[in-house]
């Protein structure tokens, strides 16, 4: 079987009140979800537009949650086909999916500029790693495996 996942990139957007998520590589916004889940996650915090936001207050995307999409609760407005993100994958099939379910308990993180300059587990000062899985939820919130 050939599996042929898309790496991307999400954000939380403050105007549609979704996820965002953008190929990693085009940083072409592919469509617009309630919640995303992720494979092979990293965080990225882009220096500079840290320093704006610090300069100016005023919010702009410069943080985000990267790894490789396994699936969304995508908004109906959203461009996106399923096919075009993920083909022929199969969670029963996938051994780390399946242990990560397995799993009952997650970790929250969370990112504030105006506090700390990376993503930390909420309510500690701990830097956020490369994990297997994250899911981002529609309460906003982001939970590593």
């Amino acid at each position: 079987m050939v599996i042929q996942w898309r790496r991307v990139r999400c954000y939380y957007n403050l105007h549609t009140k979704l996820w965002s998520v953008q190929d990693a590589k085009t940083r072409r916004v592919l469509g617009h979800a309630y919640s995303v889940n992720l494979k092979d996650v990293s965080f990225k915090v882009s220096d500079a537009g840290r320093e704006r936001v610090l300069k100016t207050g005023r919010k702009n995307v410069h943080a985000f949650v990267c790894g490789v999409l396994l699936g969304a609760d995508w908004d109906r407005e959203s461009r996106i086909r399923p096919s075009t993100y993920l083909l022929d994958w199969n969670r029963e099939q996938d051994d780390d999916y399946a242990q990560w379910q397995a799993k009952e308990v997650g970790r929250r993180v969370t990112y504030n500029p105006r506090k700390l300059g990376y993503f930390h587990y909420h309510g500690t000062t701990d830097e956020v790693g490369p994990h297997g899985f994250a899911t981002l939820t529609k309460d906003r919130e982001v939970w590593i495996r």
